[in-house]
């Protein structure tokens, strides 16, 4: 915008040697700009020529997106066998590569997330309220199966949850509370579009490149930390400092496919009886998330 390619602005005299030369005798070339024309009326930029219209003002940065507060989420950590499993799986990604421990995320805050939300303080109480409204219209209990790993490029390691009549039923049930919510205060969920439910086992938002626990941009939650991938929500509670593996050496900056290729997580039924509304903030180590309502199915 407004730049110029070399000789833009150069008038055809100025580019032929005798042209210039006509010019410069103080003559108006014939076939240039007339006997009878002004140096400055060939140039064009004489005394009352036009002003150049003035440019545009540059177009306004987008408008930041809200940070997430809440999330809705199905509980998976009171399952010993979920927290157990998990144990395993991140026991054998250390012993092939040690430096993933500040990626690994704790198995005690095991949850399928079925939308964010962002609230105002003035927010929280009536999406509480709101959510514990549509007890008894979201078609009664489920189970999903969980089973095998898969990722996200290497920004997410996670457990998938096995396709069937559960995911079936919980695919409706998180589109069903996302349209209630929606209703409500707080002007509903943000993102994801889709519907890809999963445990993260690990992940690159939580190393220091991401701003994640003990990372240099304060830790998970702290200043400058970045939301992790929508619809994974893991804020953690951050040890300040910077990062550093079992062996000493910072964390690699993703979970590359060779650290978990050929390892797995045994499929485990898990039955889901409510769908909690949680706060991202406050979680300490080895603990859950801070509850603020939930809704029986």
């Amino acid at each position: 915008m407004g730049g110029r390619f070399p000789g833009d602005g150069a008038t055809e005299g100025e580019g032929h040697p005798l042209q210039g030369r006509a010019r410069r005798r103080g003559g108006g070339a014939a076939g240039v700009g007339g006997a009878g024309d002004s140096a400055s009326g060939e140039t064009g930029g004489g005394p009352g020529a036009p002003a150049p219209a003035p440019r545009p003002p540059p177009p306004a940065p987008p408008a930041p997106r809200p940070r997430p507060t809440h999330f809705l989420a199905v509980r998976l950590s009171h399952d010993a066998a979920v927290v157990a499993g998990l144990g395993r799986v991140h026991g054998a990604l250390l012993a092939r590569d040690p430096r993933l421990a500040p990626l690994l995320v704790d198995p005690a805050a095991a949850h399928l997330t079925l939308g964010v939300l962002t609230l105002g303080e003035g927010d929280v109480a009536p999406a509480a309220a709101h959510l514990s409204s549509a007890a008894g219209r979201l078609g009664g209990p489920l189970e999903v199966r969980l089973a095998g790993l898969d990722s996200f490029g290497d920004r997410v390691l996670f457990v998938g949850v096995a396709p069937g009549p559960g995911r079936d039923r919980l695919e409706e049930l998180c589109w069903a509370l996302r349209a209630h919510v929606a209703a409500g205060p707080g002007g509903g969920t943000l993102g994801p579009e889709t519907f890809a439910p999963h445990l993260t086992v690990a992940k690159a938002s939580q190393g220091p490149r991401w701003g994640g626990r003990g990372g240099r941009r304060g830790g998970r939650g702290g200043p400058g930390a970045r939301p992790g991938p929508a619809g994974d929500v893991d804020p953690g509670a951050g040890a300040g400092g910077e990062a550093r593996g079992e062996a000493g050496l910072p964390p690699p900056a993703g979970v590359a496919r060779r650290a978990w290729e050929g390892l797995d997580f045994p499929e485990r039924a898990v039955a889901v009886a409510e769908v909690e509304l949680l706060a991202m903030r406050g979680r300490e180590q080895g603990g859950y998330y801070p509850r603020v309502a939930a809704v029986g199915l």
